[in-house]
């Protein structure tokens, strides 16, 4: 098996043992012994540790990331298919014994000794695994070519632990802060609102809230800091130091000032016109239009006001030679990205405004349609030629998110019911447009920012040097990673995009992609129109 090819299979191998020892276990209602119950209260720690080493580890070592991947490929793999069983075999043990410790009630609960045992299969099994990945040596010279990064890493990791704490001691002080200015802005509206400082609560008859940890702005905050450090960190060699470093002060004083400005719009949407769209659809998704809004004004400020960008030569080119410039076709990454943002914010107001249903989907078709539309010349990545390999990766895609993401029987009834309380007309309209955009605007506007821009970006800065379907196992697992996140569904998305590029790597062609991706939502919309499965549209 070719070593690029067995390194995919184990990812994908690990990936779907981390489902079935989280999904198919529940610790939820397991006893467990007084004395092992820090252990429950560390592993969140330890798991924000874990996050920001690897994260730092990949940023840091992403320059460099395809010369010691290169090495490691030239590499004779030994005896890989040993390490490999020792790892099956691990994780076999690691199932039976969840099965025998968390099957109340004749079930033992969680006592010293199945911790312990289940370090030691848990340490089996991860070896197993690197060493199936790449022979010992390879690690041995990787940490010693890389012990500095090692350093740095498990430095930002104990400064994201630290962050977290300080975070949970400093939520009061925010909170108290937030309260105040959300009194502040809107006392002139309602000279009668309700305001309690002891209890953190304030708003009117017809709608209370409190200011609870959650609303205190530092989860906003912590996102800025995050997405200002990996965005410093990737555009270094443009950006101007220490300037840019004002980036971050300017980042977390907008979320927090934007966080007041989201409760006392809540407030307002609650008590003007529903207290269950204030709650519900406003209040969860009112703090990811924020996020996004800054996230990009932060881009907007740093590129275009000169605050810290520091400009390409192309640039000064074009700015000497007025002419030239307005010949020029424009941003290049504006075509492969709009369409996306177009999406985004449209699904993101949508669901802020409504309940089970997002009544403006239509819209937001509509729209993601004419941008795409503006745009149709430049895609020239785009050809009428498909192979038979992308409806095929498209079943494969479904087949993985129907087993992976098993419907929710609440929200598939909870969107039926809200449909059926539309009239027939409407509904039935609704629908279709539903299944145009999984089917049309969808695979178009993410297939175009994910497979055509961010994979190439994520290689080189001049994405457009980069061919379509280049592979660095950086480019691959962060475009995949965030495909994930962006669907809210990190496992199975994860793994969708991951196939979706491994289709691209194959074809070359950005059509193949959108073709399989449209192909796995016409599946999923069929399984939702015709068999009732409405839970795999929320």
């Amino acid at each position: 098996m070719p070593i690029t090819l067995r390194w995919v299979a184990l990812a994908a191998l690990l990936a779907c043992e981390l489902a079935w020892l989280t999904v198919w276990f529940s610790f939820d209602r397991v006893r467990i012994q007084p004395a092992l119950l820090w252990v429950g209260s560390a592993a969140p720690d330890l798991l924000r540790v874990a996050i920001g080493f690897a994260a730092a580890f990949v940023l840091v070592t992403s320059e460099d990331a395809g010369t010691f991947l290169h090495a490691l490929r030239n590499q004779r793999a030994g005896r890989w298919i040993r390490w490999l069983l020792i790892h099956a075999m691990a994780i076999g043990a690691l199932g039976v014994s969840f099965h025998h410790a968390l099957s109340p009630p004749s079930g033992p609960g969680i006592t010293v000794q199945w911790v312990l045992a289940w370090s030691a299969l848990a340490a089996f099994a991860l070896l197993g695994w690197i060493f199936a990945f790449a022979p010992a040596r390879s690690w041995r010279r990787a940490l010693r070519t890389k012990r500095f990064a090692v350093l740095i890493s498990a430095l930002v990791g104990v400064c994201v632990w630290i962050a977290g704490v300080l975070a949970q001691s400093m939520w009061r002080p925010l909170a108290a802060g937030t309260l105040l200015g959300t009194h502040w802005l809107l006392h002139k509206i309602y000279p009668d609102m309700r305001y309690d400082s002891e209890s953190s609560v304030l708003g009117t008859d017809r709608l209370l809230v409190e200011i609870a940890k959650e609303c205190s702005g530092y989860e906003g905050i912590a996102l800025i800091v995050g997405f200002v450090g990996i965005y410093l960190w990737l555009f270094r060699r443009e950006l101007r130091f220490p300037r840019a470093l004002l980036l971050l002060p300017i980042g977390m004083a907008a979320i927090w000032l934007l966080n007041i400005v989201r409760i006392a719009a809540l407030i307002v949407i609650g008590t003007e016109l529903s207290p269950e769209i204030a709650v519900g659809g406003f209040h969860s998704q009112a703090g990811w239009i924020t996020f996004t809004l800054i996230a990009l004004g932060l881009i907007w400020i740093s590129h275009r006001l000169g605050l810290a960008a520091v400009p390409a030569e192309a640039d000064r080119v074009r700015d000497a030679n007025p002419d030239a410039r307005a010949s020029e076709p424009g941003n290049p990454a504006a075509p492969l990205l709009v369409p996306l943002l177009a999406l985004l914010a449209s699904g993101m107001m949508g669901a802020a405004f409504t309940q089970s249903v997002n009544a403006l989907y239509p819209l937001g078709v509509a729209v993601t349609g004419a941008v795409l539309w503006h745009y149709r010349s430049r895609y020239h990545l785009l050809t009428p030629r498909v192979s038979w390999m992308a409806p095929a990766t498209g079943a494969i895609v479904f087949a993985l998110w129907w087993m992976l993401e098993p419907q929710s029987q609440a929200s598939g009834a909870a969107l039926t019911q809200a449909l059926g309380q539309w009239p027939g007309w409407l509904a039935g309209a609704w629908v279709v447009f539903r299944l145009a955009g999984s089917v049309v605007t969808v695979p178009l506007a993410e297939e175009l920012a994910f497979r055509g821009y961010l994979m190439r970006r994520l290689i080189d800065f001049d994405f457009e040097r980069v061919p379509i379907g280049a592979f660095t196992w950086f480019s691959f697992a962060v475009s995949s990673l965030l495909f994930g996140l962006l669907h809210q569904r990190l496992l199975a998305g994860t793994l969708a995009a991951a196939v979706y590029a491994l289709l691209l790597y194959r074809t070359r062609r950005v059509s193949d992609v959108v073709f399989a991706h449209a192909t796995t939502n016409a599946l999923i919309g069929f399984a939702v129109v015709v068999h009732g499965h409405w839970g795999l549209w929320t």
